[in-house]
């Protein structure tokens, strides 16, 4: 359906009131054929919704450790934080995300900006 709507001219930077585009809910989802061909359509990967989360942190927090994978391999910021300061790599350890957890590590995510007792600065 997706690549249908595609074909004739869905726009990929819609918003819902969220906040939300097709790539976040893509992230999600899981739907990572969907994300690929999002991003070749022109889908932000860097995208924020009404939180500053991009579909990084969305993919991290929801276990979808192929979706987060393409979304890091077209560009997307490891590192990127949301309003909060929290990293894709913060979600996916506060979700017990474990593939995602490695996935970010290996993709170099930063795991030393935390405070004696844990907090975040």
């Amino acid at each position: 359906c997706l690549h249908w709507l595609l074909w004739h001219g869905a726009d990929v930077t819609l918003v819902t009131g969220r906040g939300w585009t097709a790539a976040h809910l893509a992230a999600i989802r899981g739907q990572d054929a969907c994300m690929q061909a999002l991003l070749i359509n022109g889908a932000n990967a860097e995208a924020r919704d009404d939180r500053g989360c991009t579909p990084s942190h969305l993919a991290a927090a929801h276990g979808q450790s192929y979706t987060l994978q393409t979304v890091l391999r077209s560009g997307a910021n490891v590192n990127v934080s949301d309003r909060n300061n929290w990293k894709p790599v913060h979600y996916a350890a506060f979700h017990g995300r474990l593939g995602c957890l490695q996935l970010l590590v290996r993709w170099g995510a930063c795991l030393d900006d935390v405070d004696d007792n844990g907090n975040l600065p």
